[in-house]
């Protein structure tokens, strides 16, 4: 599904991206990013258990609707292998808090606010531990055009990242954090005009985005 599932995906990515603006798993690569942090999640939680702000445990991403405080705990968590996932914060308000409907990779930090969160899907939810950890050897300097959201310091070096032969359908920015929340979305990059796709990544914590792009490389700074 190469073609036509990755053009609808990144469609349905920058038309919420899109609109959060107006409301004001990874493959391929050998050495790409493997999102680490999913990897090692559930073995660092047990060893930090009761030592992570209540997020030792994580839960289905098929799960369906969760109330917060009692079924899913307050946190960070990621989800690896996605292509028809959907998850929702909502804290009682007449729109969600946040949504979204990733590939590959998903971060997304629970709040104690939310009431509840709704996932359908999904590659199960890890909890991240805080601090999360880069894996042995260190965070990847490449990695793959679909691996949708990576953290920056552990799934990916901080840097300057450059994708060549790109067409209207890459999809990349960067996010302050992984609330998902519209204030936390910077603006979605640009492609140039010889396909060339190029996005700072410096900031460790932070987070990159990246849909429908061909392979990213650490590049000059």
């Amino acid at each position: 599904m190469r073609s036509t599932s990755r053009h609808q995906g990144t469609a349905v990515v920058a038309a919420a991206v899109a609109v959060a603006f107006a409301a004001a798993g990874l493959t391929g690569c050998e050495d790409a990013a493997r999102s680490p942090s999913a990897d090692a999640a559930q073995e660092s939680a047990e060893a930090e258990n009761g030592k992570n702000d209540g997020t030792a445990e994580g839960f289905g991403g098929d799960a369906g609707e969760l109330e917060v405080g009692t079924e899913v705990r307050p946190g960070l968590y990621v989800s690896t292998g996605n292509e028809f996932c959907f998850w929702r914060r909502d804290n009682g308000g007449d729109v969600p808090v946040a949504s979204d409907a990733p590939v590959g990779t998903s971060y997304v930090r629970i709040d104690g606010t939310d009431l509840t969160f709704t996932t359908e899907g999904c590659g199960d939810w890890r909890p991240v531990p805080e601090p999360a950890r880069a894996p042995e050897g260190g965070p990847a300097r490449k990695f793959p055009g679909d691996a949708g959201v990576l953290l920056i310091g552990v799934d990916i070096a901080p840097g300057v990242y450059l994708s060549t032969g790109n067409d209207e359908d890459c999809f990349f920015q960067t996010m302050t954090d992984a609330s998902h929340e519209w204030q936390s979305l910077g603006e979605p990059g640009v492609v140039a005009g010889d396909g060339t796709a190029r996005i700072d990544a410096t900031e460790e914590g932070t987070f990159l985005r990246t849909m429908g792009c061909q392979d990213w490389a650490a590049g000059p700074e």
